[in-house]
């Protein structure tokens, strides 16, 4: 595994994480409810599009990540 490979995958992890924090944050500051209790997080496309990006860009560097 080549080192770059393995920053980028982090990187991109941290964001994952952040992003999910940001979306759960907003669940439970705007309902006062939280995913865990049923919510839907399609209240709040913005967020969970940010989510699916970037566990779409985590899939593609952690086959990238394979390949090397």
């Amino acid at each position: 595994m080549h080192i770059k490979a393995l920053s980028k995958v982090s990187a991109i992890m941290d964001e994952l994480q952040s992003r999910i924090e940001t979306l759960l944050d907003c669940t439970d500051y705007y309902t006062g409810e939280s995913l865990a209790d049923g919510l839907d997080s399609s209240h709040f496309p913005k967020e969970s599009g940010a989510v699916r990006r970037a566990s779409m860009d985590l899939t593609r560097a952690l086959a990238e990540l394979r390949k090397s």
